[in-house]
């Protein structure tokens, strides 16, 4: 046989998934990230205090934020809630 295609019989090829089984497989790991993922939406105060922690450490210091244990600081209170990168995310919302 000339060809690639023809050149080694079925059962030596590999074999992927068929589409319907990626979007099987697609839409398990899609529930298991949203399962694990719960969001919460930023209010009024944690605002505030996000933009005084910005204003006390310096843009960028998102991990300091955090790890600021003093009382009535954004780590303080709302250090167990939001990540680093939550932290990021917010302020290029807010255009900082």
């Amino acid at each position: 046989m000339n060809g690639a295609a023809g050149a080694y019989p079925l059962e030596s090829r590999k074999r992927g998934r068929s589409g319907m089984e990626k979007v099987a497989v697609n839409a398990q790991k899609k529930q298991r990230v949203d399962r694990d993922q719960q969001r919460y939406e930023w209010g009024v105060e944690e605002t505030e205090l996000f933009l005084k922690a910005v204003e006390k450490q310096g843009k960028g210091k998102w991990a300091a934020m955090l790890a600021d244990e003093t009382p009535g600081s954004y780590g303080a209170v709302f250090g167990g809630k939001r990540t680093n990168v939550h932290l990021k995310d917010k302020a290029r919302a807010l255009k900082l």
